[in-house]
């Protein structure tokens, strides 16, 4: 029954292996990049995944409120792709959007290596950080973070 949206969704790969691994009520991403959904959706294509996919600003989804059930995403890490200043401006607004759109049971997992500053959204925009996983991606550390609305305490596992 699940809802998932991968809101910065670049060519696709975390939201197309997901309705691999299982079925889904509805898949949905997106990017601000034309051509990265153009790319997310032959990439759907060839491996045959069924998810709808849309050019947009993450900061500002066109979808109703508390309609997805899940959330996972690459969020940016401000290296190759923005920086550490664009970060300190776009993770507030990342964070209040994924709330605005998740449902109250919902799950938001996410993955970035400016994980002091994601950590900081979270609690300031009200999340709570069920669970961390620490890895490395190509060659950085970086951080899976498992975060809900609902949960009145927040615990960290590493």
């Amino acid at each position: 029954d699940d809802r998932v949206l991968d809101p910065l969704c670049g060519v696709g790969t975390i939201l197309i292996e997901r309705v691999l691994m299982a079925p889904v009520a509805e898949a949905i991403g997106g990017d601000i990049r034309a051509q990265a959904v153009e790319m997310a959706g032959r990439n759907a294509r060839s491996a045959r995944a069924s998810v709808t996919w849309r050019q947009w600003d993450a900061r500002a989804l066109p979808l109703a409120s508390a309609s997805m059930s899940r959330i996972v995403t690459n969020l940016p890490f401000g290296k190759q792709l923005g920086s550490a200043e664009d970060n300190a401006t776009l993770y507030p607004a990342l964070a209040d959007e994924f709330s605005r759109v998740l449902s109250a049971d919902g799950l938001l997992v996410t993955l970035t290596s400016d994980d002091q500053r994601w950590t900081q959204t979270l609690q300031q925009h009200g999340w709570h950080i069920t669970k961390r996983v620490v890895l490395v991606v190509l060659g950085q550390p970086a951080t899976i973070f498992v975060a809900d609305k609902q949960s009145g305490t927040s615990t960290s596992q590493q």
